[in-house]
């Protein structure tokens, strides 16, 4: 709901924005995302998308949100923990059901839901392919 809505005068509106610059907005966004960002559970586009839906409801702006987002540091090996440790987990669930051909489609199908690259599902499995021979 707006602030004009709730009867807020323009003025004591204009007057706020003038308070609360961009760098402050900014600097808070990124607390933020540091604050609640969660490594081992969700890819990087998972947690970016977290992320952004969670700063919008905080009220942010589209533009305070992507500069946030393109600050913070994305380490592709915190990905490649949780792809491991997700996969593992959904692997041994499937097994129970599938097998061969479709379990190895059903298994990258729910991890690319997650939002996990094909490539590094693909290696994934190869690398677990290879364990078992």
């Amino acid at each position: 709901m707006y602030l004009q809505d709730k009867g807020v005068k323009d003025q004591w509106i204009q007057r706020a924005l003038k308070i609360y610059t961009y760098d402050q907005q900014l600097e808070t966004a990124r607390t933020v995302v540091n604050k609640n960002d969660r490594v081992d559970r969700d890819s990087i586009q998972m947690r970016k998308k977290k992320h952004t839906d969670r700063l919008t409801r905080q009220g942010f702006t589209f533009d305070v949100i992507q500069e946030a987002l393109a600050q913070f540091d994305w380490d592709r090996s915190d990905e490649t923990v949780a792809l491991e440790k997700i996969a593992e987990k959904q692997l041994r669930k499937l097994q129970r059901k599938y097998e061969g051909r479709e379990l190895e489609q059903r298994f990258t199908q729910q991890l690319m839901q997650r939002g996990f690259q094909y490539q590094e599902i693909q290696a994934y499995l190869n690398k677990q392919t290879d364990m078992e021979e």
